[in-house]
């Protein structure tokens, strides 16, 4: 597999009636039963090619989104909020996922020669660390309750699925892409992608936010139930919930598709030429 981070151009698909990568039968019956050939160099030039767009989209909206909100670090800095260990995921979180995206918009423009393959798994590491910690933060949630608690199996249950998450985030960014130097095109072209890596990874990831989100409802429970009789409702763990439920929302939205196409790119999708 070959793909071209610089090559990409969006007048390919415009350059005949049919597309790069399609294979249509004769007839009005072709237009139903079109298939893509995902591995056709072509149609993986422009695959890529909205994958920069998307990116660029993404970095201005998440920058926006950055500069907004710098207001805090600067009250960490000086002091007038004060830092607690949720800022430790959320911080990384913050900078790890700024950084793949200029990474990648970046080097996706670069002419001048770079150790692709070095700079390739280290932009696959950001945005697995991204996503992971991302996921530490809602975990510091449930457990900052349960140690406030003394219930050490739930908490020690969410170390122990969060190490995997870890692992795996590991072994994404090191195995999933390989990329090299094409001197022809002055940019990096992906060599080999894995994709049940990547699979794995998602839907690890996904699954695991499920599993906080329980854990979360579970300690809320818990304190409630220790809270005397004709106590006032204890809002804070209403807003828990509710934040916990929108972000696992979220994040499959942005997870299980991921997840599902990379499992389906293991065969389902690719088209054997004839």
């Amino acid at each position: 597999m070959h793909c071209a981070s610089g090559g990409g151009n969006p007048v390919l698909f415009a350059q005949s009636q049919t597309a790069p990568g399609v294979d249509r039968p004769p007839g009005d019956a072709g237009v139903l039963a079109a298939t893509v050939d995902w591995m056709d160099p072509e149609v993986i030039v422009y695959v890529f090619f909205l994958y920069e767009q998307i990116a660029v989209f993404l970095l201005g909206f998440y920058g926006a989104q950055f500069i907004w909100t710098l207001h805090i670090e600067w009250e960490l800095i000086t002091k007038k909020r004060a830092f607690r260990a949720v800022h430790v995921p959320w911080l990384l979180a913050r900078y790890t996922t700024l950084s793949a995206l200029l990474f990648f918009v970046v080097t996706g423009r670069l002419t001048t020669r770079i150790a692709c393959d070095v700079a390739y798994r280290m932009y696959a590491s950001l945005g697995s660390a991204s996503a992971m910690f991302a996921s530490w933060i809602l975990c510091m949630r449930p457990a900052s309750i349960f140690w406030s608690l003394k219930e050490y199996i739930p908490l020690a249950t969410l170390v122990v699925i969060g190490t995997g998450q870890g692992f795996f985030a590991i072994l994404q960014g090191i195995l999933t892409v390989r990329a090299s130097w094409n001197d022809h095109t002055e940019s990096c072209e992906i060599v080999h992608s894995d994709s049940a890596v990547l699979a794995m990874f998602y839907l690890y990831t996904f699954g695991y936010d499920v599993v906080m989100l329980a854990m979360t409802l579970y300690a809320v429970h818990r304190v409630r139930a220790l809270r005397p009789c004709g106590a006032a409702p204890w809002r804070v763990g209403d807003a828990l919930c509710v934040q916990g439920i929108g972000y696992v929302a979220v994040t499959c939205v942005a997870n299980v598709p991921v997840g599902v196409l990379a499992v389906l790119n293991q065969g389902c999708m690719r088209v054997q030429r004839g």
